[in-house]
């Protein structure tokens, strides 16, 4: 199986807005096809970037056509999960896109009564009924709400992004955050994705993001941990740093089934063809 990246973002300023790269210098500029190059030889799971408003589905259309010059295995489009009229209007129009396999609505900056809303309850039941997953990008206070979700909805799909996004510090992983990314962990249909850390501390050593990763491994085990290189979020300037952090935890982990971890949990949470090949691996 070719290692699938399961969280890439790729975007073109000068055609969709998105209004938070204003505060990112070094991330302020397009991020094409092209520079998606130096991330090497591996699938890739497209995932939305926060364009503004309607942009969102330009992008999601955009992405799409990615895979004319990329090995794009799936896109995460944008959808308003709390908008019933806007959220049949996306889902009808993503449905034209085959490789749209799951949608995101950020609410890492979203209240709790957001979350539990009966709108947003709502939305994400609509998007499973139309065979869909949800990746949920939230703030560590926020996976209680993730946890609550999973058992209002039990058939939905959920991808973690980033760990839930813990502050990553080197005396070490929150007891808080980790009991709640356990809770987590018990709804069988939620996965988590090992991605995003560096943003969270790009200076930190390497060896400061090994507990983290211990304890997701620990929670979900390898069939629902997912590798994700969140570039260029993460390691703009380092596009395969995040993938040695990975690649040299699970050479110290051999209880951990690697394949799994690089590819299999991807193709199975997006529901992927399995490529034929070689186990997944980080060069």
């Amino acid at each position: 199986m070719k290692l699938i990246d399961a969280h890439v973002h790729l975007w073109d300023p000068s055609a969709i807005s998105y209004p938070w790269l204003s505060g990112h210098r070094d991330l302020n500029r397009p991020f094409l096809a092209v520079d998606a190059a130096g991330l090497g030889d591996r699938g890739l799971v497209l995932v939305e970037a926060n364009a503004a408003g309607e942009d969102g589905l330009r992008e999601a259309h955009w992405m799409h056509t990615l895979s004319r010059e990329l090995p794009v295995r799936a896109v995460v489009a944008a959808a308003p999960l709390e908008d019933r009229i806007r959220l049949e209007q996306r889902l009808e129009a993503l449905s034209l896109l085959p490789l749209v396999k799951g949608v995101r609505r950020i609410v890492q900056d979203e209240p709790s009564e957001f979350v539990r809303s009966r709108d947003f309850v709502g939305g994400l039941r609509r998007v499973t009924e139309a065979g869909m997953s949800f990746d949920a990008c939230v703030r560590d206070s926020q996976l209680p709400d993730i946890a609550w979700l999973a058992r209002e909805v039990p058939g939905a799909r959920i991808a973690l992004d980033h760990l839930g996004k813990p502050s990553v510090t080197e005396s070490g992983p929150d007891r808080t955050w980790s009991d709640a990314l356990r809770a987590c962990a018990q709804h069988p249909l939620v996965w988590v994705k090992l991605s995003g850390l560096l943003a969270e501390a790009p200076d930190a050593p390497d060896a400061v993001f090994t507990p983290y990763l211990d304890i997701a491994f620990g929670a979900f085990g390898s069939q629902r941990c997912m590798f994700g290189s969140d570039w260029p979020a993460s390691s703009a300037t380092e596009p395969r740093r995040w993938e040695r952090i990975v690649g040299e935890w699970l050479v110290r982990r051999p209880d951990i089934d690697a394949a799994a971890v690089l590819g299999g949990s991807a193709a199975e949470f997006y529901q992927l063809e399995r490529d034929a090949g070689s186990p997944g691996r980080i060069p």
